[in-house]
């Protein structure tokens, strides 16, 4: 299952999910109310990858989207040179360490775990073996529970 994005974190050149149609944002509007119990609103300008239609459309902050699964290859003269990945993947933790206590107290808040496609990454001490953990891609990383 792909991650969800809120309305307001999306930016610039950034691809989502809304209504079973891949989408991609061409500029973003945050418009914060001034009065209190506003709501903060997110207009977006964005491309729709099937049809090629631009359109605006506001939604809430806290509105959520669908991460799409796209396979981007790069072309030079119509010739595939190569692909560019998505920014986070979805892994599943197949072994790792219980996390012990007083590991905290030294500064070492990271404990090794090896994924499903055998990487070794660092993760926090609260990361248990079958859970699902996003990495970035380009980094290696642990960014986050899926």
């Amino acid at each position: 299952m792909a991650s969800l994005i809120e309305a307001i974190d999306i930016k610039r050149k950034m691809f989502f999910e809304l209504e079973g149609a891949p989408y991609h944002c061409l500029d973003v509007e945050v418009s914060r109310p001034t009065a209190r119990g506003g709501q903060t609103l997110v207009r977006l300008k964005m491309r729709n990858l099937l049809t090629r239609a631009v359109f605006d459309k506001t939604f809430k902050a806290g509105d959520k989207f669908g991460e799409p699964d796209l396979v981007q290859v790069l072309k030079y003269n119509g010739s595939p040179i190569g692909v560019q990945f998505p920014p986070h993947v979805e892994l599943t933790v197949t072994s790792t360490e219980p996390g012990v206590r007083g590991d905290t107290a030294s500064g070492g808040v990271t404990k090794a775990a090896t994924l499903e496609t055998g990487l070794a990454i660092r993760v926090p001490l609260f990361i248990k073996e079958g859970e699902k953990i996003r990495v970035h891609t380009e980094t290696k990383e642990f960014a986050g529970r899926a």
